[in-house]
């Protein structure tokens, strides 16, 4: 019997690209689905390759210190993001509520938990959201992307799901060259900041081009480099004369992925999920300003697990970034980080979250 769903996902990528992955398999199995986003260009920008889910927009940003001027700002919008979404339950009436985490999702859950409607919140770090954190009292389920972030929900039931991705990514087989203009024959290291703070990233890498392109020119570089700083790495990689792919943003991650030996990128949990899936080694660079540096947290779970290299971006230099590579890029190496990150993919995620949601209308 179908049923009306909301997911309430929007403000990173982190947030964002799961929820969809979820929404994806709800929609497969007959559902209707209401997504809740945020007014950024990434939410915006993504939702542009899906169709047949009803998309509404939640204004609030991110909580700030409690004392602070700004304080009285969010609470208006809170409070009247909280009213929007009890007005469109009115409407919709929805079966279950799936919050994806983030202060953007928080008033979703508890317009939810005053209409009494079933309740879902996934966090997908090793260190539990905020949001999460402050919502988990009024939730009725909780599930988690990693076991390491259990010890914040004491006393709670908890369901280890693993983090969801798209479909695309995970029906992704071919290794298509040609459409990044890269060549077959070469190893190819991927570079992406994430959703934000890329800048700090981008500057690191520029620092180690030239070096690896001396000692390796049989490499070839894939660099999302974000909005801002588009112009300054493109002409780096021209100047330097260094193959490349090099984009702002790219909506086809699948041929990234499908090409990809090696990954210099962030540590948010939804990109961790997908390297885990492509069996990509990786090193890994938390954003130094993401919020009790959950980051890193988890990027050391994969460090743990013999799949990536951590270096922290305010203590790395670019030779040490090109050692670190020349490190990895060692044949045995490369098998061996390779597996042990595809011994971390958890390929059926979504379908355990949507399967929890499913019940959550029974009981």
């Amino acid at each position: 019997m179908s049923k009306q769903f909301v997911i309430a996902c929007g403000g990173t990528g982190g947030h964002l690209f799961p929820g969809l992955a979820i929404a994806e398999v709800l929609q497969k199995r007959g559902h209707e689905v209401l997504l809740f986003v945020s007014p950024k260009e990434i939410d915006q920008t993504a939702l542009k390759g899906y169709a047949g889910y009803r998309v509404e927009k939640l204004t609030v940003i991110g909580m700030p210190r409690i004392y602070s001027f700004k304080m009285i700002s969010f609470a208006t919008r809170f409070f009247g993001a909280i009213g929007h979404c009890m007005g469109i339950y009115k409407e919709v009436k929805p079966s279950a509520v799936l919050s994806m985490g983030g202060f953007t999702s928080a008033p979703a859950v508890l317009a939810a938990y005053f209409k009494k409607i079933p309740t879902m919140v996934h966090d997908s770090n090793a260190i539990a959201g905020k949001a999460n954190r402050f919502v988990s009292r009024y939730v009725t389920t909780i599930v988690l992307g990693m076991d390491e972030c259990r010890k914040f929900f004491k006393g709670r039931e908890i369901q280890i799901t693993g983090t969801p991705i798209r479909q695309s990514l995970m029906n992704a087989t071919s290794k298509d060259y040609k459409a990044l203009g890269l060549d077959s024959d070469k190893k190819t290291i991927f570079i992406m900041g994430g959703s934000q703070g890329a800048t700090g990233l981008n500057s690191l890498v520029l620092a180690a081009l030239e070096s690896l392109e001396e000692k390796f020119p049989q490499w070839q570089f894939i660099h999302l480099t974000g909005q801002d700083d588009y112009k300054r790495v493109k002409e780096t990689y021209e100047k330097l004369g260094i193959k490349s792919f090099v984009s702002a943003f790219y909506s086809r991650m699948e041929e990234i992925y499908g090409v990809a030996d090696v990954a210099v990128v962030r540590s948010g949990a939804s990109s961790l999920t997908e390297l885990a899936h492509f069996g990509l080694p990786s090193v890994l660079v938390p954003y130094p300003a993401a919020a009790d540096d959950h980051q890193t947290a988890n990027a050391n779970v994969f460090v743990r697990a013999g799949a990536a290299v951590l270096l922290p971006q305010k203590s790395t230099s670019g030779s040490e970034l090109a050692a670190q590579l020349e490190k990895i890029m060692d044949p045995e190496v490369l098998v061996k980080m390779s597996q042990n990150a595809k011994n971390l993919d958890v390929p059926d995620a979504a379908e355990k979250v949507a399967d929890l949601l499913e019940n959550l209308c029974r009981k």
